[in-house]
């Protein structure tokens, strides 16, 4: 038997689950469906204006969680739960994530997703408001603008010299909504990770600790298609899984757990420093899949025709650069560095996605931080 959620909200013309944290934009009639289904009871409604469970309207309701199945309970589509911002990074539209992967645009979107997840550490809790506040602080940095195409004029990298983003779909997605529980919320990552990279989406990802990258690429393994991963990181987050009870996922572990993957190829890093134990060394230097490079050697050959994920934590910066992270670092990169990074490598490379991790709102007082982030993103959507 269908019912209508209690946890259905209204606001103007959209309808919010509360449960779930996704949003329906509504016209008029809708919203007298809802309101009167709220009042009298969905299936009195239903009678009254004359429709059954195979309505558009019904369907569009089960789909966004607002109507459920009593004796099955909520079957909300996770892209359902990407959840709007007033603000957008740069100024760029907002996005609804399910109809674009509906959709399936030949030309491709790159989009925005900001991930909260802030639990994958033992000893550091990250603001769960960084990457919102890294999205409000790009406004003050950029404006992107679109042409009537709505494809974006592109703008002039001084530091690249030359024009970048030019003729480019962009969108910001929103927020995938914090749930308590966390094993429901990082498989909601890895079936949103899934079905984009299985789209003509191309997602950037701003976390959140680092823990949000396994289930990202656990999204991609499935797919059953080769991959590469490029990981630039002051740390090589190769630590062993202690308790695959209590806490099998977190930051310091991801590259151990990825590394299992069936259809990943190879893990290049980048920006290693600082100190390891002998263990973490052998074992990185005896993976078949790992190659790993210390501070500021880019010399290296990357598979060009591979599929390739990045993954940047940008505490691989000096902590004169970026001090708003859990684990500064002493002689890490400058932004020169990594513009020629990119210069090297990114611009010739299969980018399926990226993610931006490690970032924490709480120790950047200044927001000094959030804008280096927001520089790192401009750098990157040039090759994106």
């Amino acid at each position: 038997m269908l019912k209508l959620t209690t946890e259905v909200e209204i606001e103007g013309n959209l309808i919010i689950n509360k449960a779930y944290g996704n949003t329906l934009e509504v016209n008029d009639g809708l919203k007298g469906f809802i309101l009167e289904s709220m009042k009298n009871g969905l299936t009195q409604t239903m009678e009254k204006w004359g429709i059954d469970e195979g309505d558009p309207i019904v369907i569009e309701l089960i789909k966004g969680g607002f109507i459920f199945d009593s004796e099955i309970g909520f079957q909300v589509e996770n892209l359902h739960t990407v959840v709007n911002h007033s603000h957008t990074f740069f100024g760029v539209p907002n996005g609804d994530i399910y109809r674009d992967y509906l959709n399936n645009d030949e030309e491709g979107i790159c989009g925005f997703i900001s991930v909260p997840y802030n639990r994958g550490s033992l000893v550091y809790n990250i603001d769960i408001e960084s990457p919102n506040y890294i999205r409000v602080k790009s406004n003050d940095l950029f404006q992107i603008t679109l042409q009537n195409n709505g494809k974006s004029h592109g703008y002039y990298s001084t530091f690249q010299n030359k024009n970048i983003f030019i003729d480019k779909k962009v969108k910001d997605y929103g927020e995938v909504k914090q749930l308590s529980a966390v094993t429901a919320y990082l498989e909601r990552i890895e079936d949103i990770s899934r079905k984009l990279m299985n789209s003509n989406i191309t997602p950037l990802f701003i976390g959140g600790d680092h823990t949000i990258t396994y289930p990202i690429i656990k999204g991609i393994n499935s797919l059953n298609k080769e991959f590469q991963v490029i990981q630039i990181d002051a740390h090589s987050d190769f630590s062993p899984v202690l308790n695959k009870k209590s806490a099998p996922i977190q930051h310091s572990n991801i590259i151990s757990l990825i590394s299992e993957f069936s259809n990943l190829k190879r893990i290049y890093q980048f920006g290693l420093s600082g100190f390891m134990t002998d263990e973490e060394l052998s074992g990185l230097t005896q993976h078949n899949k790992i190659s790993s490079y210390f501070r500021k050697n880019l010399n290296v050959q990357i598979d060009k025709n591979l599929p390739t994920y990045i993954t940047i934590d940008v505490d691989v910066f000096d902590s004169t650069l970026m001090s708003a992270v859990s684990y500064p670092n002493i002689g890490g990169w400058d932004f020169n560095d990594f513009i020629e990074f990119i210069k090297l490598y990114i611009s010739n490379l299969n980018i399926i996605g990226v993610d931006i991790v490690e970032y924490d709102k709480s120790k950047d007082s200044d927001g000094k931080g959030a804008i280096l982030v927001n520089n790192i993103i401009l750098e990157l959507l040039g090759a994106v």
